[in-house]
């Protein structure tokens, strides 16, 4: 089915700090339990929910939703990327003083070393992200996001 991998990214003014993202209140829609969904499930899933601002990076299906209770950025790997099947979700979260991106993979392959690769790779990509520092703006701050991963990570 694929594994599921955790990697919480915290961009803290104080320093960056590392947690395991929380996997039971990692949902799409009430009755869909990830574990069981899949890649294909999740690319529907954000395909078909209107509340999904959809687009095309370089190959790679970007799906951002941005509401007060989500702020959620999906990133499907194109069919030409050695992590193809696999999903990206990006989390992000806003505290008075600080912010934080917990970053989730799930590879829809079994092949450990090649989905530990695409963590790594996933890693080094979000190091660009904290190196934003605290946002001011939400939606501002999504925006600074998606440009710096369009740029180190979709190559668009």
């Amino acid at each position: 089915m694929g594994q599921w991998k955790y990697l919480a990214l915290a961009a803290l003014l104080s320093g960056c700090t590392s947690q395991p993202a929380n996997i039971e209140s990692f949902q799409l829609a009430d009755s869909v339990a990830l574990e069981a969904c899949g890649v294909e499930c999740l690319r529907r899933l954000t395909r078909n929910d209107e509340g999904f601002q959809r687009y095309d990076a370089n190959g790679w299906l970007v799906a951002v939703k941005m509401t007060e209770k989500d702020r959620w950025l999906w990133a499907f790997t194109p069919a030409s990327h050695p992590a193809h099947p696999a999903v990206i979700r990006r989390s992000l979260f806003w505290l008075p003083t600080a912010s934080r991106i917990e970053t989730v993979v799930l590879c829809g392959f079994e092949d450990e070393a090649r989905c530990q690769a695409f963590l790594d790779e996933v890693s080094r990509n979000n190091d660009a992200i904290r190196e934003m520092g605290y946002p001011e703006e939400p939606a501002y701050y999504m925006y600074e996001v998606i440009q710096t991963l369009r740029e180190v990570e979709w190559g668009a």
